[in-house]
């Protein structure tokens, strides 16, 4: 029984260990700001590109970069126009050889990622309710969404929303120095909040989000940080 007992706590140690590496890898320190800041809905450019490295638990650092090749572009299941992304990923911060790539389409009023095209030409759309932006972003604005997830249960589904708070203004400082909006995106399940959120920083001069931040909790707790080190923006 004292082996057993052991045994769980070294396993427990370790998990913890895991947690607390994923949420120290990322490079930036923040630091909350008094000042008034105001985030306009953002007009992406062909060119525009930003480029993300992430850190998950249990997996190895990468890199992706996503770069902006239509304005006008048609989403193939809606018909809605949006814009269309090239998605390139690398292990190591580009120029590095490329891993692999597709398409994406963003919608031009929330930034909410709408699905992708890989290389046998097939739309797919994403499994969970996405990150959606209410424009223009000022502190103290709240909204919410509805909660989808594909396979979970349509009444369960119905008792889930997602909720968003901007919560303060922050400058984020590391690879890049930037002033951003952070936004707290939580789930409310049948009137309470779940412990699983995400944070998420958008920045105006990027026109895109600075840093991600989710962390879930359960029988696998874990992190899931995406950083932008390098962006251009016209």
């Amino acid at each position: 029984m004292k082996k057993l007992l052991v045994v769980i706590l070294l396993i427990l140690v370790v998990g913890l260990a895991i947690v607390a590496i994923g949420c120290s890898s990322s490079k930036y320190t923040i630091r909350k700001l008094s000042i008034d800041m105001v985030a306009e809905r953002p007009t992406w450019q062909v060119g525009d590109w930003w480029t993300y490295q992430v850190w998950r638990t249990g997996h190895r650092s990468y890199f992706y970069t996503l770069e902006v090749i239509d304005t006008k572009a048609i989403l193939p299941l809606g018909g809605e126009e949006c814009y269309k992304l090239v998605y390139r990923w690398y292990n190591s911060l580009p120029p590095a050889e490329e891993k692999g790539s597709f398409f994406e389409f963003y919608s031009k009023k929330t930034l909410e990622y709408l699905g992708k095209v890989g290389k046998d030409g097939l739309f797919v759309g994403p499994k969970v309710s996405q990150y959606v932006m209410i424009f223009p972003l000022a502190l103290g604005n709240k909204w919410s969404q509805k909660y989808y997830k594909a396979g979970l249960d349509q009444e369960k589904a119905k008792e889930i929303s997602v909720v968003y708070e901007v919560q303060g203004i922050e400058e984020l400082n590391g690879i890049l120095k930037l002033q951003a909006l952070k936004i707290h995106r939580g789930y409310l399940v049948k009137g309470e909040l779940d412990a699983n959120y995400v944070n998420l920083w958008y920045c105006s001069e990027a026109k895109n989000f600075a840093k991600r931040e989710a962390r879930s909790f359960g029988n696998n707790p874990s992190w899931d940080i995406r950083d932008l080190v390098a962006y251009k923006v016209k």
